[in-house]
């Protein structure tokens, strides 16, 4: 039965003793087969985390076997199945929170591990926009201040460390919105852990970047969601929040 299509089938008591499920389809499947000995056969089985169950304790005892074989994969998606299930009986508030807040529709409950960070990237693609267009209004009420160290500045009388970033032409304006979204999408962590201060250790000199008016709020809102992103890859990576 190997890379067999088995979508939607029903294994209700099937008989998989010796048989190998390897790269078969098993989405929608009804997946209570007899009990099973071991579980060599369902190693590398896909869409695990989309069947439909009727007995838990079954599908619990194949998870068990999982876990205890060390078949993270399997487990994990076993795993999912299980939240998936459980969830058809709670509350549309308890639903809503392990979906949404705690990125079950994200992460498909453990078994997407890059999808968190594929997300981050779309993030910062889209907040280039805003950054854009405030660099080239080139509005003095928003915009983004770039703040010079005193290693920077220029040996001129009342020389100011502060000063209004211009984008200038359309792909300048455009290099910096980019370099800005860079930088809100990291601008979390601890004083010299935050990645948004090592890169700015590769310009000429040391500079920091500060939002006013409604960029401030764009890129407050930016670092917000990219720090979820990070931390929920971080969870369902190194660990399970939904067992």
């Amino acid at each position: 039965m190997t890379r067999a299509d088995l979508q939607y089938a029903n294994l209700t008591r099937a008989n998989l003793k010796g048989a190998s499920l390897r790269d078969a389809n098993v989405r929608g499947v009804k997946f209570e087969p007899r009990p099973l000995k071991t579980i060599a056969g369902l190693v590398g089985i896909r869409g695990l985390s989309n069947i439909q169950l009727t007995n838990v304790n079954n599908v619990m005892n194949k998870h068990k076997m999982f876990n205890a074989a060390g078949f993270k994969t399997e487990e994990k998606a076993l795993t999912s199945a299980l939240r998936k299930h459980l969830l058809s009986f709670v509350s549309s508030l308890e639903k809503f929170t392990w979906s949404v807040l705690f990125g079950g529709l994200l992460t498909d409950y453990g078994t997407k591990l890059l999808r968190p960070l594929a997300a981050l990237l779309i993030i910062c693609s889209l907040f280039i926009w805003p950054y854009f267009w405030a660099l080239w209004k080139q509005d003095k009420t928003s915009g983004m201040l770039r703040i010079s160290s005193k290693d920077c500045l220029l040996k001129v009388a009342n020389k100011s460390n502060q000063e209004l970033v211009c984008g200038q032409n359309v792909w300048r304006s455009l290099a910096l919105a980019l370099y800005v979204s860079f930088h809100s999408a990291f601008h979390f962590g601890w004083s010299e852990l935050k990645v948004s201060n090592r890169a700015v250790r590769i310009l000429k000199c040391e500079n920091t970047l500060s939002a006013t008016g409604w960029v401030r709020i764009v890129s407050g809102m930016q670092s917000v969601i990219s720090l979820y992103l990070v931390l929920m890859w971080l969870m369902v990576y190194f660990g399970n929040p939904y067992a």
